[in-house]
């Protein structure tokens, strides 16, 4: 494993990815170079592997396929490639202000990246490969879903799914695309700590009726909310409304 951002050194530096693995097949003006591992890299760097693919096509000025392998034309060197994902990541996953890979696109009246750890929202660089992003943005959302974290568990998760319980508008369809991808323990906690700062009680059977539709079970809902939680201190209007929908 190799560190994200190549500028870092630190051997103990926790944003890595796989270095990229390559094989050639075919002979003399049909040789083709393929990208063994793409999948890999793009889940640790949160980002479609065809858009990778894509940002390849464009550096090299070159065909590019994926039919199960992700083939570009040609044979290139393993070190020339993995600068192109190093490219890639400066323009595409770093963090604009503070380096930090946990990014993903938004888009409004222009795409943009934000930051989950400094929360900054910067304007992505011009670039060719910004129209296909935007191309490949949910129509439901304005986050760009497929870049979520997958690791479950994981705390960035829940300040993730916090961001998008805002971006939603209460319109909880709209995580429809996300919700599987996340720990149910996050989901609830997010959701507590959305409903607690903007103090939107009357969400909360929307809500958690929404998740029994997506077949969440009641019994494990009703035990997060009316168990204490890391010692979490509740308001009195939270515990009133879930104190009258699993009472009632």
């Amino acid at each position: 494993m190799i560190p994200i951002n190549k500028n870092i050194q630190d051997i103990h530096f926790r944003y890595k990815m796989p270095s990229l693995i390559i094989k050639y097949e075919g002979k003399n003006t049909g040789v083709k170079t393929i990208l063994v591992n793409l999948d890999d890299i793009s889940r640790s760097l949160s980002r479609k592997s065809d858009i990778i693919l894509k940002y390849f096509s464009y550096t090299l000025s070159l065909q590019t396929k994926h039919d199960g392998k992700f083939i570009i034309s040609g044979k290139h060197d393993q070190m020339k490639m993995q600068n192109i994902i190093y490219d890639f990541i400066d323009h595409f996953v770093l963090c604009y202000n503070c380096e930090n890979p946990e990014t993903f696109f938004v888009f409004d009246t222009s795409l943009k990246m934000e930051c989950l750890a400094c929360g900054l929202k910067s304007i992505v660089r011009d670039h060719k490969l910004n129209l296909e992003i935007i191309k490949n943005i949910s129509t439901q959302s304005t986050i760009y879903s497929d870049f979520l974290p997958v690791e479950t568990g994981d705390v960035n998760n829940e300040e993730m799914f916090y961001k998008l319980l805002k971006e939603s508008e209460d319109d909880f369809n709209k995580l429809d695309h996300v919700i599987e991808k996340i720990n149910i323990k996050n989901i609830l906690g997010s959701f507590e700590n959305y409903i607690e700062k903007y103090k939107k009680y009357e969400n909360i059977t929307k809500f958690i009726n929404y998740l029994l539709e997506k077949g969440y079970k009641k019994s494990e809902i009703c035990k997060f909310y009316t168990r204490p939680q890391n010692g979490k201190k509740r308001s009195v209007e939270f515990k009133k409304e879930i104190n009258k929908y699993f009472n009632s």
